[in-house]
């Protein structure tokens, strides 16, 4: 197995030079580092990456803790984003589950800490805020759907106000002046977001947001969630007027508004229109017809969020501390113009 002392003989320069050119050194000049790779090239020289570890101080590993994300279909494209990131970036990724548990996770973190990761996400299901971390020293950490109400650790989080807007206005732009929530549990952070997202809209462009145009679609009873939307849904269609557009704090809330609609012999999109939220494929593909819906961008939070550990552990700052991901609205065949 060829070493780098043989690269070094073979291109002409010294055992230093090569090691910088492994280790991507910017200092290099582009002519030596060109003629230096092609001779690993040539010789198939891989370095130790025990020893490259040592001289470096760099492991090419980061930590990726969760709560309940990698026993959900919902927020499971955030591993997904931190993994291929990792990945173009010749990182590994060690993921620990520790499904909510705050010994578990304080454990976790400490665990990869001793293990020399260069950095760690924390990701959440759910979005929400956090008390208190592990102490790290000065290893960098990125929160991913969860955030230090503080802000004292860099944090990605989804816009949700701006999504749950921009899904307001789509139905208002298409003529729409009758609208109505089925809100996720306003008691969470993403459903109050939403439900701000969806009066501001109405208000901006000139319309009234009334108390029996918003009822929550799921709640939360004995420590579990419980979908009412099917029965909201139900009082929405039995008033005196109904509302010409529903928009949904999500698609499993929208799924059950679809059933109501047809439990009552109507038709989506003819006579109401409906906007879900999560863009979650399995139900918004699936739908008749597709639904309308705003998307969650955990991928790219993912992927954003090992950007950001690697410019951390460089020593390179950060232009905000959170950063507001937008959800883009994904139009399909739920809704129609008025």
């Amino acid at each position: 197995m060829p070493t780098i002392k043989d690269v070094a003989r073979r291109a002409g320069v010294s055992i230093k030079t090569v090691s910088r050119v492994v280790n991507k050194d910017p200092a290099v000049r582009d002519s030596t580092r060109e003629h230096v790779e092609r001779v690993v090239a040539e010789l198939g020289y891989t370095p130790d990456p025990a020893a490259r570890s040592m001289r470096s101080n760099r492991t090419g590993v980061l930590g990726l803790v969760t709560d309940m994300v990698t026993t959900t279909p919902y927020s499971v494209d955030i591993i997904s984003g931190v993994q291929d990131a990792c990945a173009e970036a010749g990182m590994m990724m060690l993921i620990v589950n520790t499904r909510g548990d705050r010994a578990h996770t304080e454990h976790a973190i400490r665990t990869l800490v001793e293990r020399k990761v260069e950095g760690i996400v924390y990701a959440t299901m759910y979005l929400r805020a956090l008390d208190e971390l592990p102490a790290m020293g000065d290893l960098p950490m990125v929160l991913v759907n969860c955030f230090m109400a503080d802000g004292s650790v860099p944090s990605i989080v989804p816009d949700d106000y701006a999504g749950s807007y921009a899904a307001t206005s789509h139905v208002i732009e298409l003529g729409h002046r009758d609208i109505a929530l089925l809100s996720v549990n306003p008691v969470i952070i993403a459903g109050e977001r939403r439900g701000r997202g969806f009066r501001r809209a109405l208000l901006d462009h000139g319309l009234t947001c009334t108390p029996d145009r918003v009822r929550a679609g799921q709640v939360f009873e004995n420590g579990r969630e419980v979908f009412v939307a099917a029965e909201a849904t139900l009082r929405f269609l039995d008033a005196a007027q109904r509302p010409t557009a529903i928009v949904c704090g999500t698609d499993a809330i929208a799924m059950r508004a679809y059933n109501a609609v047809r439990e009552r012999g109507l038709r989506i999109p003819d006579d109401i229109s409906i906007v879900g939220y999560d863009n979650f494929v399995m139900i918004a593909e699936a739908l008749d017809p597709p639904l309308t819906s705003v998307a969650l961008p955990y991928y790219d939070m993912g992927r954003t969020a090992v950007s950001w550990l690697r410019r951390l552990g460089h020593g390179d700052g950060l232009a905000e501390p959170t950063l507001l991901m937008p959800c883009p609205l994904i139009r399909r065949a739920s809704c129609r113009p008025l």
